[in-house]
């Protein structure tokens, strides 16, 4: 396992606890998640996707997430 998955468990004060209604003391466990945009995902898979064709031997280009032949 990565040590960067790894986290400490905590515990919940009386603010958090207040806030989601659990005791205080309870284990908490918090984690920063980072979100990529939706053109950042297409980018990625569509080089993803060339690097796999080439790896194959085909010649493609990605148009709107679909590979197409390169003609030349």
């Amino acid at each position: 396992m990565k040590d960067s998955l790894t986290v400490d468990i905590g515990k919940a004060g009386p603010e958090i606890a207040r806030k989601y209604g659990v005791p205080e003391g309870h284990a908490l466990l918090t984690y920063d998640f980072i979100l990529v945009s939706d053109a950042e995902t297409s980018e990625l898979r569509a080089h993803n996707s060339k690097v796999a064709l080439d790896k194959l031997g085909r010649k493609v280009k990605i148009v709107n997430g679909l590979p197409i032949p390169e003609l030349d």
